[in-house]
């Protein structure tokens, strides 16, 4: 049985409802427990005279200094909504939900360190790019490290375990923190073969982003016209994810359910979704990989969305539905939504035909740095790379991962 799983940055504040109707769709859910950055204890002695109380005698700045150093496992996050540590602990016990972040994805430490160079470029970019600033709300004024609360947290190294030290943690500022959430949330999707679900908040960044992408694959055109690079214009990143995910179940009949009997439920209709998912999606998944992103490959999807998907979400529904109220009772309303699926065009509007995660990050920072052209070659050979493998934005979307088999082995 193929596995259909997603990536999904949480927060402190992360609803219970998303996690729930995510756990009704996938199985699995690969989460980035909250990251804090830090400053390593050595750079902050250099730069305040070498005491920890001393007076800061250079700037840091978030390049070069402040890195994502701390990562609070699932169990013990301070959660803003109460009913949050039981639906984390439940989900982590029945194996739906895994804890991940790039370094538990098992890659080598050269290769994890080039993505890490370019994420912090892209998070550069977007920290004084304008739009993104406005996006993210804020302040683009604020300086790297002024009026920073610092928080001195006292640990214990493991080589040193009777020696105690201290680490500056430095609050991230909204540009920051999401810039390297997508990014993360990308790569992580992109080596897992899992496909990035985000809130629906990040929704207007996402489209600011696939714009981005649309200029980086202008830029490459520009400076190596033999690169084929056509994104779809009508496409918005992420817009599938909300599609299948976000909008497919109701979410105030499944926000309202005890984890418990939503884990007894999805038990239940563990066939029904994966006959769903596993054949629907993945023979559109085969009829988008079929050729070229052509006007007629483009009907022929829109005729499967109206007549086969439409037809098998009507029948997905009412197997859930049945199965639902043997359980829990008559419900008046329809569990999963298929008006928006029955419109001609939806999903092929929400389609990036050839980009897969990590390229969409590439493709963005690569429209970020068009006024920089030696850094866009740089990034060419690894879009090349990504290409070669010939995933679309939608190869993710079936998973077709084996289930059961380590993060090594599901890496490409």
């Amino acid at each position: 049985m193929d596995g259909f799983e997603c990536v999904l940055v949480l927060k402190p504040s992360t609803s219970p409802a998303l996690i729930k109707r995510l756990a009704l769709f996938f199985d699995r859910i690969y989460c980035m427990p909250p990251l804090f950055s830090a400053i390593q204890p050595t750079t902050w002695l250099e730069h305040h005279g070498g005491s920890w109380n001393g007076e800061l005698q250079e700037p840091f700045d978030y390049r070069r200094d402040i890195h994502r150093l701390i990562a609070v496992p699932l169990e013990s996050v301070e959660w803003t909504d109460g009913e949050m540590p039981e639906v984390i602990a439940c989900l982590l016990e029945n194996g739906i939900i895994e804890e991940t972040f790039e370094e538990r994805l098992g890659l080598p430490e050269m290769r994890l360190e080039s993505f890490r160079q370019w994420q912090e470029e892209a998070m550069v970019s977007d920290r004084y790019d304008a739009k993104f600033s406005r996006l993210t709300g804020t302040n683009p004024l604020v300086g790297d490290h002024e009026s920073m609360p610092v928080r001195m947290l006292e640990i214990r190294w493991d080589k040193a375990p009777d020696v105690p030290s201290r680490l500056p943690v430095i609050p991230e500022i909204p540009s920051v923190e999401i810039s390297r959430d997508i990014s993360s949330s990308l790569f992580i999707a992109e080596r897992l073969g899992a496909f990035p679900v985000y809130d629906k908040s990040l929704r207007p960044i996402l489209r600011y982003k696939y714009h981005m992408a649309q200029e980086g694959a202008q830029v490459i055109r520009s400076l190596r016209p033999e690169i084929e690079l056509d994104l779809d214009e009508r496409g918005e990143f992420g817009d599938i994810a909300f599609s299948l995910t976000n909008e497919l179940f109701q979410s105030h009949v499944v926000g309202n359910l005890p984890i418990g009997k939503l884990v007894a439920y999805r038990k239940r209709t563990a066939d029904a979704r994966t006959k769903f998912v596993s054949l629907t999606m993945g023979e559109l998944l085969g009829l988008i990989d079929s050729g070229p992103w052509t006007n007629e490959l483009r009907k022929k999807v829109n005729t499967y969305v109206r007549t086969k998907l439409s037809v098998d979400l009507v029948q997905y529904n009412d197997q859930t539905r049945e199965i639902w109220e043997k359980m829990f009772g008559q419900i008046m309303i329809n569990l999963v939504e298929a008006a928006e699926w029955s419109t001609p065009g939806i999903v092929a509007a929400a389609i990036i035909p050839g980009v897969s995660p990590l390229q969409m990050f590439l493709l963005a920072l690569a429209g970020a740095m068009k006024a920089a052209p030696a850094l866009v070659r740089d990034l060419i050979p690894l879009i090349l790379q990504l290409r070669a493998h010939k995933r679309n934005s939608l190869a993710y979307l079936a998973g077709l991962v084996p289930k059961g088999k380590s993060h090594e082995k599901r890496m490409l």
